[in-house]
């Protein structure tokens, strides 16, 4: 969708050229979104057998829609791959914590190797847990 916008009017309302150049491409992106957003509901409020009628509902929904979704904290990875971890932490900390100290096991492979060291990585998963949770609260 094209929509024109007078630079005269810009200029004489004080825009500089990267204010013009950057004024029409959110304008032409925001006319673009609304456009895609009210077919999108037009489409979502039809009736079977019956031709898409976009409406003033339609577009001021689409209107809405976009001014609600501007400013909305995103989620970033890191916070997802931490919330990843403290699961996995919290899993490996159960283990190592309900394992029973071995007792006359052959130190030679490696199940042995970590179960005789199991309440010790659970102890650390713990603590790697607790600190990727204060972690999250205070950044939030």
């Amino acid at each position: 969708m094209k929509i024109t916008i007078s630079e005269k009017d810009l200029n004489e309302s004080g825009f500089t050229q990267s204010g013009i150049c950057r004024f029409k491409e959110v304008a032409s992106g925001y006319v673009n979104s609304l456009f895609e957003k009210a077919i999108y509901y037009g489409k979502a409020n039809k009736g079977d057998g019956l031709e898409v009628e976009i409406t003033h509902d339609n577009v001021r929904s689409a209107a809405h829609n976009i001014a609600n979704s501007y400013g909305k904290p995103t989620k970033s990875t890191w916070s997802i791959v931490g919330n990843v971890a403290e699961y996995i932490f919290t899993i490996i900390a159960t283990w190592g914590l309900t394992v029973p100290v071995a007792q006359n096991v052959e130190n030679t492979t490696t199940i042995g190797v970590i179960t005789e060291h199991a309440n010790t990585i659970g102890t650390v998963c713990i603590a790697l847990t607790v600190l990727l949770i204060v972690i999250r609260l205070t950044r939030n």
